[in-house]
């Protein structure tokens, strides 16, 4: 389930820092803690498993808004601020989710910069389409609205990250090697 946020601040030239993801995660879970506080902390700190593998209960894309670099900081040059976030739950709880985010105050901010947003509008999105498959198992495809950390485990259990510019064939090719 995949919802657009539209944040909104009274400040022209909001200061976030460049690397916002960790304080803009920190509110989305403090937003669930208000609903249910034992559920945020099940999430945070365990979340679902599928083998040696963790997946949190939602995601985010890059804040979208027309912005200023300044050093390590970014100068929003609009008072709207656009994100998606998804989350992995029945069509069922999408009221439940809209009313939950609608008109919170988030904060973003570190030890340099605190930027104060509401948020105005909470919009569902449509779910992307699936096909089904020879065997009868559905499939999506997707496409990332955020970048993607890949990496592979070495021989002494550490992983080596793979750049973002490595062609997706090389990928499949150490994935046969795995």
């Amino acid at each position: 389930m995949r919802f657009k946020l539209k944040l909104t601040t009274n400040t022209l030239g909001a200061i976030l820092p460049i690397n916002y993801q960790y304080p803009l995660s920190a509110v989305i879970y403090r937003i669930l803690q208000k609903a249910d506080a034992q559920y945020a902390q099940f999430l945070h700190h365990q979340g679902y498993t599928k083998g040696l593998k963790t997946f949190k209960f939602f995601t985010f894309s890059d804040i979208e808004t027309p912005f200023k670099i300044m050093g390590d900081r970014l100068k929003c040059l609009s008072t709207e601020v656009n994100l998606v976030v998804s989350f992995y739950l029945p069509k069922a709880a999408e009221s439940f989710i809209k009313g939950l985010f609608m008109h919170q105050q988030i904060e973003i901010a570190d030890t340099h910069s605190r930027a104060v947003f509401i948020i105005s509008q909470v919009e569902a999105l449509p779910t992307l389409p699936a096909t089904v498959n020879e065997v009868g198992l559905s499939q999506i495809m997707v496409k990332p609205i955020s970048p993607i950390v890949c990496g592979l485990k070495n021989q002494r259990g550490n992983y080596d990250y793979l750049p973002p510019t490595i062609p997706p064939t090389i990928i499949k090719q150490l994935e046969r090697k795995i």
